[in-house]
């Protein structure tokens, strides 16, 4: 099954908000993400929230180069590293900021 079978949602948080021209919609990845969950409601925030919980768990002790794929296989051009997140952190920033916390 692939990424984006296995995280639909996640799919198109990456690949619809943080594609390559993201910084042209969005001030900040973060800015994206918000307007992700703005845009598709939050029923569809909250499951993609969920999918992130899912990454997570299946990324446990696989290190940050599966992290990082996980995140190019689903369509992301946001490079986390380059603002000093890990692949693993930046996807936890992404599930606060769905759920609101951030």
């Amino acid at each position: 099954m692939s990424a984006a079978d296995s995280y639909p949602r996640l799919r198109l948080l990456m690949a619809g908000y943080l594609h390559e021209d993201w910084h042209e919609e969005s001030g900040s990845p973060e800015e994206a993400v918000r307007l992700f969950a703005t845009r598709e409601g939050p029923g569809v925030a909250r499951e993609a929230a969920e999918e992130v919980d899912d990454a997570l768990a299946s990324l446990s002790g696989r290190g940050e180069a599966a992290a990082s794929a996980l995140l190019r296989d689903l369509g992301g051009a946001y490079d986390a590293e380059a603002d000093g997140w890990t692949a693993t952190e930046w996807l936890a920033r992404v599930r606060a900021l769905l759920r609101g916390q951030g």
